[in-house]
């Protein structure tokens, strides 16, 4: 398995191009998709 953290996506595509190339699931670490929600800005 392997684990990732991005902000920009570029270390998302790293670990997707290992874990194809070790056949690999790829998890992100962090579950939580938003820090926070607010109906407007």
């Amino acid at each position: 398995m392997i684990f990732y953290f991005t902000g920009t996506g570029n270390s998302l595509w790293a670990a997707k191009e290992i874990g194809k190339e070790l056949n690999q699931p790829v998890e992100n670490i962090i579950k939580q998709k938003a820090i926070f929600s607010a109906k407007t800005i």
